[in-house]
């Protein structure tokens, strides 16, 4: 999902794009000297920063996952993936979302906190 959508979207088009990374510290991603920087309730993340094409390659370079969250310095869209690789939520403008739902290749779900979301064989 992430490579589609980086890799097709609007939102991150320019393989130069600055962005940031967040490593699930529990992903076997390579050891950091610093402590996580950012804790959230149930995991922690390490933070790095590189470009599109740093995320494009990052598993088939460093032999892990790919980073669970991304955004460009910009903070213009996020993207947010965890252990199950059939979802993965993004935030952007408008224009950006209605592009990704017109996309044929995805499936776009609009996020509904009174809704169950989609799941394996769901």
């Amino acid at each position: 999902m992430s490579l589609l959508f980086l890799d097709d979207g609007s939102p991150a088009s320019d393989s130069s794009t600055d962005l940031f990374f967040a490593l699930w510290d529990g992903s076997g991603h390579p050891q950091f000297d610093s402590p996580p920087v950012l804790d959230l309730v149930i995991r922690s993340y390490r933070i790095a920063r590189g470009t599109l094409d740093d995320w494009m390659t990052w598993a088939s370079r460093v032999g892990s996952t790919e980073p669970a969250l991304c955004w460009p310095s910009d903070h213009r869209w996020f993207l947010a993936s965890d252990v199950d690789p059939h979802w993965a939520g993004v935030g952007a403008a408008e224009p950006d979302i209605r592009a990704l739902a017109s996309d044929s290749v995805l499936h776009v779900e609009a996020a509904d906190p009174t809704r169950e979301y989609p799941s394996y064989g769901g």
